[in-house]
């Protein structure tokens, strides 16, 4: 995602803390999350795990009104 201007928020590798200024109320950690994965189980099938949002992403996409 840097490489198109966009790092992920909280990223201590690409998002610079120190230059960006965090608006009201959203924490500084890392809002990256697989919602969903699926992979081929071993006896035949797929393995369906789903997950909800952690409470920091929720409250952050509460503040942006997503």
């Amino acid at each position: 995602m840097d490489s198109i201007g966009h790092p992920i928020i909280g990223d201590p590798k690409y998002f610079s803390i120190e230059n960006w200024e965090f608006p009201g109320g959203i924490q500084k950690r890392l809002h990256l999350h697989a919602r969903r994965i699926r992979v081929p189980h071993p006896d035949g099938g797929m393995l369906d795990v789903t997950a909800p949002l952690p409470p920091h992403m929720v409250q952050t996409f509460n503040l942006l009104g997503l």
